[in-house]
């Protein structure tokens, strides 16, 4: 019996090779799964809950912020609006991407000045002139008046409230990083969503 004359370049006799093979099981397109409107919103909720969180400590707990306390709360409102921006431009994907850009990098800038409290806190290094409440040295009365009254009532080296060891500071810095590094991760893959992405 000859094989060989059984033999094609299709196959075995009459036989196409690729019917003998299982097809391969289709891949569900699902699209994005966090599109760039997601991310928007997403900020602005994040966004929310970390000012939420900072006033109702300070006006229904009685926690009073430092300077650098407030400093920090800027670079999130900062980022809701320009997660709000990358929101409304969902349909034009460069200015998007270059929002949410902005948007992080925003939150990196509050993720530095969160660490830098977490060090003034642990003793690292000295805090801002405003979080000092030392008098100065060799001042006048009137000096000491003016130092008085426009000292911080509340010095950045204290920790009001502490939960598995990280102070707000701490927490702050994580979640501003955290978030900052995915807006930035998002911006660069934004372009590639539909227009129509919601």
């Amino acid at each position: 019996m000859v094989v060989g004359g059984q033999l094609s370049a299709s196959g075995v006799g009459h036989t196409n090779l690729s019917d003998m093979v299982p097809p391969r099981p289709k891949r569900f397109k699902t699209g994005p799964r966090i599109t760039g409107r997601m991310a928007g919103v997403s900020t602005l909720l994040i966004g929310a809950s970390m000012l939420g969180f900072a006033l109702i400590s300070q006006f229904a707990y009685g926690l009073q912020p430092c300077p650098l306390c407030i400093i920090q709360r800027w670079p999130w409102v900062a980022a809701m609006v320009l997660g709000l921006g990358a929101v409304l431009t969902h349909t034009h994907k460069f200015t998007q991407s270059i929002i949410m850009l902005a948007a992080g990098m925003s939150l990196i800038v509050g993720a530095g000045i969160a660490s830098f409290h977490v060090g003034v806190e642990q003793g690292w290094w000295q805090g801002l002139a405003s979080c000092s409440q030392a008098l100065p040295a060799g001042a006048s009365v009137d000096e000491l008046r003016a130092h008085l009254l426009g000292a911080a009532t509340v010095s950045c080296g204290d920790v009001a409230w502490r939960l598995f060891g990280l102070s707000m500071a701490g927490y702050n810095a994580l979640i501003s990083f955290g978030l900052g590094i995915a807006l930035f991760v998002k911006a660069w893959h934004v372009q590639g969503e539909p227009v129509d992405a919601h």
